[in-house]
């Protein structure tokens, strides 16, 4: 009898372990766009550092909703294309297309009020995210800086081992999705290329930003905080912007946004879209 109860302890443990939980967030949009607003994308950067990349996500559905106003083949589009913008913004957040289950625009048929006021018809100009999640990540350590096709190399890039036109993957430096803002990981490797350009005077760079999961004659991706669909370059510029912030001239740097071209590998799995979401320095000059 004590057997039997201890297997069915144990099946118990494994059975409410495997259970995924589950919650919704609420994203809203400004009248007849589908466009991300500051708010929004506080509320999005939220959901993501407190749990989207702390947990394993099991599966994830949008559902975009409008207001009662205008014609009903117009609302259907405009919700569809509310919740595909949730979608490319967790693409950018290195959320595989495989969790994401359902994509779907509801128009203004199941609205959250009766639409009686401005504010009612704010609430259901939405986005409902609904996300299912299991166990906590364990931590991943960063990648170091390394050269393209040679070895790891770690702290201060040695001039004597690059070649003209050769390229620096430096692919601890990261953004925000959908954004040219800095993630709190990337300021090791930015300290590392700005004491490079310190340390090596007649150093001079080219920096490429790169995305992923884009056709590659499809052009750039969105950056949100601007509209422009000028992603890579944005993301290309904040290294460059950071380095001239912190003494390194004007002259000794260019930058230039690549888009989704030039990949080192094909983008099957996550990981290999994740090598290919880059920032690149090129060496004119050492």
């Amino acid at each position: 009898m004590r057997k039997i109860l201890l297997a069915c302890g144990l099946l118990l443990v494994v059975y409410s372990t495997s259970l995924a939980q589950r919650v919704i967030r609420m994203v809203y949009f400004d009248f007849e766009k589908h466009e991300l607003t500051p708010a929004t994308l506080i509320v999005l950067n939220h959901m993501s550092d407190s749990f989207l990349q702390k947990f394993e996500i099991k599966s994830i559905y949008l559902r975009g909703h409008t207001d009662s106003i205008g014609r009903a083949g117009f609302n259907d589009s405009l919700s569809e294309r509310r919740a595909n913008t949730i979608k490319g913004f967790f693409a950018n957040l290195h959320i595989a297309d495989t969790l994401i289950k359902q994509v779907k625009g509801y128009g203004k048929t199941k609205p959250l009020n009766k639409n009686r006021n401005e504010a009612d018809r704010q609430a259901n100009r939405r986005v409902e995210i609904l996300i299912q999640y299991g166990r906590r990540k364990t931590t991943i350590p960063l990648v170091k800086v390394e050269i393209q096709g040679s070895k790891e190399i770690s702290g201060k890039i040695d001039t004597s081992m690059l070649q003209m036109g050769e390229r620096l993957v430096l692919r601890n430096i990261n953004f925000e999705g959908g954004r040219h803002v800095f993630l709190p990981s990337s300021h090791n490797s930015l300290k590392e290329l700005l004491e490079s350009l310190k340390a090596n005077l007649r150093l001079e760079i080219e920096i490429l930003g790169y995305i992923c999961c884009f056709p590659e004659n499809a052009g750039d991706g969105q950056d949100f905080d601007t509209g422009k669909w000028n992603l890579s370059e944005a993301r290309a510029k904040a290294v460059y912007d950071f380095l001239v912030k912190n003494g390194i001239s004007e002259k000794r740097l260019r930058y230039k946004g690549m888009g989704a071209t030039n990949r080192i590998t094909e983008e099957r799995t996550e990981e290999e879209k994740t090598t290919n979401r880059r920032v690149e320095a090129v060496v004119l000059r050492k």
